[in-house]
């Protein structure tokens, strides 16, 4: 499913920074899907859930910064970006983020001239006198 970046929030509606209850901080990531709907999905700023955030830059294409460098302002410069996501349910039965898929890079000059070399190996003639049997 395609979606779209659209907000990046730090702080509850209240003003209270969203940290977990042993003092992690944490973000909430405005999504807006292909369908109409929006989803909000939570991003962890700890070294043990950073592949989450590696995931996310991937599907927009980009690296992401180490888990020492992150920081909610890394992420606002992602705000636009779309995104290939799988949605599904979470224990609680709301829906969540399940999969993030890497942004398809496009084909390149340098990619395009390797194609050329297999060609060429392709168009060769192959030499009789290396046709023989191998033992193994």
């Amino acid at each position: 499913m395609k979606a779209t970046i659209k907000g990046v929030y730090t702080h509850k509606q209240d003003g209270t920074e969203y940290v977990t209850k042993k003092g992690n901080l944490y973000i909430k990531l405005l999504l807006s899907l292909e369908n109409g709907d929006s989803l909000y999905e939570s991003f962890f700023f700890t070294p043990k859930a950073h592949f989450r955030f590696e995931d996310l830059y991937a599907s927009a294409g980009q690296q992401a910064p180490s888990a020492t460098e992150i920081t909610a302002a890394n992420v606002n410069q992602l705000i636009g970006e779309g995104i290939n996501i799988n949605v599904g349910m979470n224990k609680a039965g709301c829906d969540t983020v399940t999969k993030f898929y890497p942004k398809q890079v496009p084909v390149t000059a340098a990619a395009a001239a390797d194609d050329g070399i297999t060609d060429e190996i392709s168009g060769q003639v192959a030499d009789d006198d290396l046709d023989e049997e191998v033992p193994f």
